[in-house]
């Protein structure tokens, strides 16, 4: 596995853990505590977001990398998880929880890879909801990692344009699009809500939209689409549903066929481990993303 860090060797490694060894002079801490499942229930609260989050991973190398030279304190882009670096009990217990009740999003197949390969295979299975759209490098390094999210439940993947640009003719096969041969070898992802669907639109500023969009199957669209040009727009109707029934890459055959191919291959029993190690580095968990 090529590393995403390719001028900054494994930067994050300087990130330190949490201190535990030097006594704090404040009071006990009455939070610490009360019973775990309680405790469960606050981090829950504070930690599930409502909407779907959008790593910023750009950002989050920018940071790290000027940590690494200057040793500048590090300043997470993303504050929620500095909760995680109070003591290594409260570390312990956040992060199961942050990974398994958050859908996390990716517009492009590289921003996947770099975010994935930060953490070790035990925090990759933590995950259980990403959608992502299919373009863009590291694609089938991107998959390889993401084969290793044995939990992962909800699997949404837009295809667009990008998705087979530069593959091999004929660029409407989703089949021939760079790093597609490394999704189908995923294994062991049993009652998977996986999905995919042709769209144009991709942000955390679309997210609403994009939701409506997953949600909705090809007779509606096709049915809204053909009342848009009887009668112009009608309630309900995203600009990506209208652009997907008119403007398509592929064919509808095709897309459900893709999906279901792959539904049907990584509902398969996973195959049993034959000794390699797992990408990433055990110290990048502690990065508060």
């Amino acid at each position: 596995m090529l590393s995403p860090f390719e001028n900054l060797p494994y930067l994050i490694l300087s990130l330190k853990m949490p201190i535990t060894s030097r006594r704090s002079r404040s009071k006990k801490c009455h939070l610490l505590s009360l019973p775990p499942e309680i405790r469960i229930e606050i981090w829950e609260l504070v930690l599930k977001s409502s909407t779907t989050l959008y790593p910023n991973v750009g950002v989050l190398f920018s940071a790290a990398s000027i940590r690494e030279q200057t040793k500048i304190p590090f300043k997470s882009a993303e504050t929620t998880l500095a909760l995680a670096r109070t003591c290594s009990l409260v570390h312990a217990e956040v992060f199961p929880i942050y990974f398994s009740r958050n859908t996390f999003s990716f517009s492009d197949t590289y921003d996947l890879y770099r975010y994935l390969y930060m953490f070790c295979p035990e925090r990759r299975s933590h995950i259980t909801k990403i959608q992502f759209l299919f373009q863009g490098y590291r694609a089938r390094e991107a998959f390889e990692l993401l084969g290793e999210c044995g939990n992962l439940k909800k699997l949404w993947i837009g295809v667009t344009w990008g998705t087979t640009r530069g593959s091999k003719r004929p660029q409407d096969n989703l089949w021939l699009a760079r790093g597609a041969g490394a999704l189908r070898p995923i294994r062991g992802l049993n009652n998977l809500d996986l999905r995919v669907r042709e769209t144009h639109n991709w942000g955390k500023h679309l997210d609403a939209n994009l939701a409506v969009h997953f949600d909705t199957d090809r007779k509606t669209i096709q049915s809204r689409a053909q009342q848009l040009d009887n009668s112009g727009w009608i309630r309900g109707t995203t600009f990506g549903q209208v652009w997907s029934a008119h403007r398509r890459r592929y064919a509808w055959d095709h897309v459900e066929e893709f999906e279901r191919v792959l539904r049907d291959e990584m509902g398969k029993d996973r195959e049993p481990a034959k000794g390699k190690k797992g990408h990433g580095i055990v110290g990048l968990p502690l990065l508060p993303i």
